[in-house]
This record gives C-alpha cells, structure tokens and sequence, in this order.
C-alpha cells in the first residue's frame, strides 16, 4: 500500500479511539454514510471482536447523489417510523476536513426527525400539536464522532462555521488521525449505487439505491494489513454487513425503483 507508516499507525490509533467512544455513547444505531465511513466498520469489526454490527446502519450521503438532501431526509423519517422509541440514542461517523458532510447529515436528521414527528401529531392530534412536537424530538439524543484528518484540515484552514458550533455544543466527538487513509479510495468502496448516464454529455447520474457489490484486492490487502499491525490473523479478515447494506434500500420510500 502507497501509505506511510505513521499515518497507518496513527489511523490504527484513531480506531481504537472511536471504538472507545462507540462503548462509551453506548448508541442504539450508528448511521454510516456509505461512500466515506463504510470502511472504518470492517476496521472495527477486526479490533473489537465484541462489536455490535445489528446496530449499523449505513446511510445515502454522498454529494455525488442525485437530490442527496431531499433522500437522506427521506431515508431518516423512513428510519424513524420503524425503529423510534423513547430515551433513543444515535450516532453518526463521519470523516472531516471542512466538516460540511458530517453538518449535512446532522442536519438532514434534524430534518427527518421534525418531519416524523409532525406526521405523528398530526395522526394523534389532527394538527402540528407543537408541544408534542417538542417535547417527543427531546427523546433522541444524537451525536457524531468526526473522524478528522489533521493533514488536510492544516492544508484548508478553518472548519465549517456549524460544524465548529457542533463541536462547541457537545454534539461532535472528534477523533483526529494524521491522514484518513481509507478517504478518496474508490478501491475501497464495496458497494455501487445505480446509475445513469445523461443523454449527450457522458456524465453521470447517481441514484441511492445500491446497485450491486464489488470488493477489490487493493481492499482486502488494505484489511489484512490492518489486522497484522494490531496482532490480529490477517488470513480471518472479511468485509462485513453486506445484508445490512442493501436492507438501508427499504428507508429510501420513493427514491426506490427510480430508474
């Protein structure tokens, strides 16, 4: 692999730092958007031989999505319906530079949330009972463990203005490695969302639905090297939550079946 020995290092550091925080939130969902933190829950699942995968759920952020917004709202209030109770507890991971995707998708929950929430008032109460409202948002706790690259982030300068207020307000955990070393590694991407092509200009559109799967050797070498540094059998290693991954289809509503 083209990585240096201490950003390896300092990554194999940063996982164990956010498997310390997963057990000490103790959430009852982890949201993982898809196209950038997929790969730390196979780091995970190899350091932590306890680790919770029934608890993962992988989610449509990427910006590259066709009305990614509008769809990762969609899929949270989808996500709420089935699996909403009170005293929730949730959790994002997410990678940093700027901050904007992990304030994308807290804001995008917030939105889901609202928009679940109204949907019940308005079922019980045959109105927008805004105490109600209220006061059942205040029973889900969400916060967000920034996995921040500290290279990058000094090359760009200063963090997202919200994502700074996040972090202020208690709502990010930041866990800072010298590089992300699984970011911008499309090898390592395992799953391929449907797409498109746009009649005569050769671009692409991306839908969220997930398409089909594909896991490449650049992958698994990078897996089995991270167990050996960390003592672990290389040879045990395996990519993990395949079912899961195609189950986070379900919350998608109508942005399913799009083309």
């Amino acid at each position: 692999m083209d990585i240096d020995d201490k950003s390896l290092d300092s990554f194999v550091q940063g996982m164990i730092e956010v498997d310390y925080e997963i057990n000490k939130y103790n959430p009852d969902h982890i949201f993982v958007p898809l196209m950038g933190s997929a790969p730390f829950i196979d780091c995970l699942n190899i350091f932590d031989d306890d680790f919770d995968n029934e608890i993962i759920e992988y989610i449509p952020a990427s910006s590259k999505l066709k009305d990614m917004k509008s769809v990762l709202r969609t899929w949270f209030k989808n996500f709420l319906k089935e699996n909403y109770f009170p005293k929730m507890k949730v959790l994002s991971i997410d990678e940093v530079i700027s901050g904007n995707s992990l304030q994308r998708v807290y804001k995008q929950f917030l939105n889901g949330k609202r928009d679940f929430f109204e949907e019940r008032s308005i079922k019980y109460f045959n109105e927008l009972n805004q105490n109600y409202i209220d006061k059942e948002s205040e029973n889900i706790t969400y916060k967000s463990i920034g996995v921040v690259d500290s290279t990058l982030q000094k090359k760009k300068g200063k963090q997202n203005k919200k994502y700074q207020k996040l972090r202020e307000k208690g709502v990010v955990i930041p866990v800072r490695v010298k590089r992300i070393i699984t970011m911008d590694r499309p090898e390592f991407i395992i799953a391929k969302y449907k797409t498109e092509k746009i009649n005569g200009s050769g671009k692409r559109v991306f839908y969220p639905e997930i398409d089909s799967f594909e896991v490449s050797p650049q992958y698994m070498n990078f897996l089995k090297e991270f167990a050996s540094l960390i003592g672990k059998d290389p040879n045990q290693v395996t990519v993990r939550n395949i079912g899961k991954i195609m189950d986070s289809n379900k919350y998608l509503g109508d942005y399913k079946n799009e083309i």
